[in-house]
């Protein structure tokens, strides 16, 4: 008997780790999918671009849906590359906080011709702590250098690289 309920906690565990695997690849391809479509929006306006207009940082590893801010909205015949920017900054911020558990946006421009990369950034839920070490970033995602208090909440992270 006692050997037998040795197996089956060992069951029971890897029961627990297999439910818990369709979320954290449900989150992961809606995060390839939102990065993908704002390195779309960059392409499109690559003046700005270019311009560091689109280097931002919204991960705040809170839960809180960001209010749509009219003044960055962008109106024809009014609106410039920078507005524009600034609203695809608003609007992927906003996606990404509302299909992303307190989901948040990276986005890096080395400058000069180089590689852009978009960081998408979420917080897993709690019951997913057994995916990784608690309060480390995890090892298989290729993170962006966070302040220590982001940092300790370990995010999850898909990072996409681009022309622009």
């Amino acid at each position: 008997v006692l050997i037998l309920s040795f197996g089956l906690l060992a069951i029971g565990n890897m029961m627990a780790y297999a439910v818990q695997l369709p979320k954290v690849a449900g989150n992961r391809a809606v995060a390839s999918t939102l990065a993908i479509e704002l390195t779309e929006r960059m392409r499109a306006n690559a003046g700005a671009y270019t311009s560091k207009n689109y280097s931002t940082m919204t991960y705040t590893a809170t839960a809180q849906i960001p209010e749509v801010n009219a003044g960055q909205q962008c109106a024809y015949p009014t609106c410039t590359a920078e507005a524009l920017a600034m609203q695809d900054l608003q609007d992927s911020a906003r996606e990404v906080r509302m299909q992303l558990p307190a989901g948040g946006v990276f986005v890096e421009n080395p400058g000069s011709g180089g590689d852009g990369r978009v960081f998408i950034l979420w917080k897993e839920a709690a019951s997913a702590g057994s995916l990784g070490k608690s309060g480390e970033l995890y090892a298989g995602d290729i993170c962006p250098a966070l302040d220590s208090q982001l940092a300790a909440s370990a995010p999850r992270c898909v990072m996409v690289k681009f022309k622009p």
